[in-house]
């Protein structure tokens, strides 16, 4: 929930600053992997002002994806509920297959002195196309721009990718509004839980948003993306 919320609110500024790629349109080529870098950027630039830290030194693997495995009871969790809301079998084993991938990516991808992302661009021209735009961002080495506002620090003017609609918000009051936003959420999520009206989940149904986590907009809105930087 907390990374849903926090992608309907800061995606319309990624999608801004780094464009959509869609494969159907090759008008949109030019964006290829340029989520993906911005993203790492923003990344980058958040650990070391949060915590400190760089991040190709931090293992994913070791500080956050610390089991192997996910625990029984979770994919318990993900065969009934994407069984019973999506009618998709073998749920669980859907969840640990893709818990699996995305582990060992970041294995795979861990980079402290660079040279992984060396190797990449110099067996570049004879990978797949489909993942040559993604090799400059398969690593966190370095992969902050130090000409490029990825936080928009200097408070420039950005517009919402559909809309239009004008904005001067850098990205950690961006990550003011998510925090806002899924604060509520969660302490009505408490009250159904904990709360002397538990029974009563029709207050927390209301507040969670049926928002696209690309646009930001309600799921309903089909205007295309026409607005970025480039």
């Amino acid at each position: 929930m907390c990374h849903y919320i926090l992608d309907t609110v800061a995606h319309p500024y990624v999608f801004y600053i780094g464009g959509k790629y869609i494969k159907t349109q090759p008008n949109t080529y030019r964006y290829k992997g340029f989520h993906r870098k911005i993203e790492s950027g923003i990344d980058y630039l958040l650990l070391e002002e949060y915590f400190g830290l760089k991040a190709n030194k931090f293992k994913i693997h070791k500080n956050i994806l610390k089991n192997k495995t996910v625990a029984n009871s979770i994919l318990k969790l993900y065969e009934y509920s994407l069984y019973n809301t999506y009618h998709i079998k073998h749920g669980g084993k859907i969840f640990s297959d893709s818990y699996s991938q995305f582990r060992n990516y970041f294995i795979l991808t861990f980079d402290s002195f660079g040279l992984k992302k060396l190797i990449a661009k110099v067996i570049a021209p004879i990978l797949p196309k489909g993942i040559v735009g993604f090799v400059d961002s398969c690593s966190y080495y370095k992969c902050a721009d130090p000409n490029f506002d990825y936080l928009n620090l200097s408070k420039s003017v950005w517009r919402h990718p559909v809309t239009g609609h004008k904005y001067y918000l850098n990205f950690f009051e961006i990550l003011d509004l998510a925090y806002a936003s899924i604060s509520e959420i969660l302490v009505e999520l408490n009250n159904v839980f904990y709360g002397q009206n538990h029974d009563d989940i029709s207050k927390l149904y209301d507040m969670i948003p049926n928002y696209s986590y690309s646009s930001g907009l309600d799921v309903s809105d089909r205007r295309p993306f026409k607005y970025a930087i480039f």
